[in-house]
C-alpha cells in the first residue's frame, strides 16, 4: 500500500466519522468488507463436522478473538455499514452451531457481546436503510436483525427486534 500511496489501514475511530468514499487514501472498501463478513468460518465450521480436526476449532477460535480485537463495538469501517453488520451476524451464528460445543466460556462470552451489540446497532440504524436504501440492504439488514432475535429469545429486546425485521 504504501508505495501507491494509500494508508496502511482504514481509521479506528467511531463508524460515524468514517467517510467511506475516501477510497482514494484508503484503497477499495469492498474487498476490506467481504472477509469481515466472516463467511469462511462456515467452512471452518464443515471442515471440523466432517474431520472432527479440531485444528478447525482452533484457527476459528483464533480468527474470531483476532477480528474482535481489532474491531471494537462501533469502532472502525466494519461498522460502518448495516448490511455487513448483519451479513457477519448471520456468519457468527453459523459458526456458533458448528463449534459451540468446543469453545471456553470467554469465546462464547465475546461471540455473544458481538451479536447483541449488532442486534442494537442494527435496530438502532434500521431507519436509514428504510429511509436511503430500501432495497437488498434493507432485506439483509432485517433478516440479520432477526436472526439475532430467533437465536437469542431470551434476550429482553429479542421480541421488539423480531417484530421490527418482520414487519419489514
Amino acid at each position: 500500500h504504501r508505495a501507491s500511496g494509500l494508508q496502511d489501514s482504514w481509521p479506528l475511530m467511531h463508524w460515524t466519522k468514517i467517510n467511506i468514499s475516501d477510497s482514494k487514501n484508503y484503497g477499495d472498501i469492498k474487498p476490506i468488507w467481504e472477509i469481515n463478513r466472516l463467511q469462511h468460518f462456515f467452512c471452518l465450521g464443515r471442515a471440523y463436522w466432517w474431520t472432527g480436526d479440531k485444528q478447525y476449532v482452533q484457527e476459528f477460535i483464533d480468527q474470531f478473538h483476532s477480528w474482535y480485537r481489532e474491531n471494537p463495538a462501533e469502532m472502525g469501517i466494519n461498522w460502518q455499514s448495516n448490511l455487513e453488520i448483519a451479513l457477519r451476524s448471520v456468519s457468527l451464528i453459523y459458526a456458533m452451531q458448528f463449534f459451540m460445543e468446543e469453545i471456553s466460556d470467554d469465546t462464547l462470552v465475546a461471540l455473544l457481546k458481538v451479536l447483541i451489540h449488532s442486534g442494537r446497532h442494527l435496530e438502532k440504524n434500521l431507519i436509514h436503510s428504510q429511509c436511503c436504501m430500501r432495497n437488498n440492504h434493507l432485506i439483509g439488514d432485517a433478516a440479520g436483525l432477526n436472526l439475532i432475535a430467533m437465536i437469542l429469545p431470551e434476550l429482553k429486546a429479542a421480541s421488539a427486534w423480531r417484530k421490527k425485521s418482520g414487519h419489514i
